[in-house]
């Protein structure tokens, strides 16, 4: 989840709170144990929009972040030998395509490649994919004023 600043129609910055829904699986080897990981950081990032057609947006995206990998080792009977949280600096580099459903609201899908330091975690680096919906707030708020900009001259007018 994020939110941002809009500079113009093409330029976002944004702070966000991110992390994995399922947890990310590797074996420890040559031992056999297996490690589930869950990353959880805050992000500052941009999209830059750089081609529309329509009601379609290409969109290019960068972020950084800083937060923790919770994490437990788990034997072959998935029986929990150890749990721990270690720092993560996640980067993100992708490219997102944003579908216009009405002119508040898009649908956002997108891909790309997450690098996470320090390097004791490169397990945890690898592809993203992200799912989302955008919601103009500018939009709605300048509707919600004349909507009730409308309701004071409807209740005067009587």
């Amino acid at each position: 989840m994020y939110c941002g600043i809009g500079f113009g129609k093409n330029l976002r910055l944004k702070l966000g709170i991110n992390g994995n829904p399922f947890p990310i699986k590797f074996q420890l080897h040559p031992l056999p144990l297996h490690k589930h990981n869950r990353m959880a950081f805050i992000s500052l990032g941009e999209e830059y929009s750089f081609f529309r057609y329509k009601k379609l947006t290409f969109i290019t995206y960068l972020q950084a972040g800083l937060g923790y990998n919770f994490y437990s080792i788990l034997d072959d009977r998935e029986e929990i030998i150890h749990t721990g949280r270690e720092w993560v600096a996640p980067l993100e580099i992708g490219l997102h395509t944003a579908y216009a459903l009405n002119p508040w609201l898009s649908a956002k899908v997108g891909s790309g490649w997450r690098f996470v330091f320090p390097d004791r975690e490169h397990d945890l680096s690898g592809y993203y994919l992200k799912l989302g919906l955008g919601i103009d707030t500018e939009y709605v708020w300048k509707w919600y004023q004349q909507k009730r900009e409308n309701c004071k001259k409807q209740t005067f007018s009587k």
